[in-house]
């Protein structure tokens, strides 16, 4: 278990830019769900944990979260599961013939 702050500390120690309004979107987008312990106090998972840093590494690599947001809010999710998969495809099969 723990709280936002730990969360935060862990993922920065680990070289993540996890700031507490990255906490506050990921509830939001409902991507991770703390318990409450006090009225101000809320604990984190493990499985939190894991996706906090899933949001640290798609910053190192300059995905912004207004970008998923975008994804998400739209409707566009399975067409953009689409494009990746199309590329995916093509990208491996590519692989193959060098």
């Amino acid at each position: 278990m723990y709280i936002r702050s730990q969360l935060m500390e862990i993922a920065n120690s680990k070289g993540y830019d996890i700031k507490n309004n990255d906490i506050s979107w990921l509830i939001h987008m409902n991507i991770i769900h703390p318990g409450k312990l006090t009225k101000a106090i809320f604990s984190y998972d493990d499985e939190d944990l894991e996706w906090v840093e899933k949001l640290g590494e798609l910053k190192l690599r300059g995905l912004e979260k207004s970008v998923i947001e975008k994804i998400f809010t739209t409707g566009t999710s399975e067409l953009v599961f689409e494009f990746l998969e199309r590329a995916r495809y093509y990208s491996s099969d590519m692989e193959e013939c060098e």
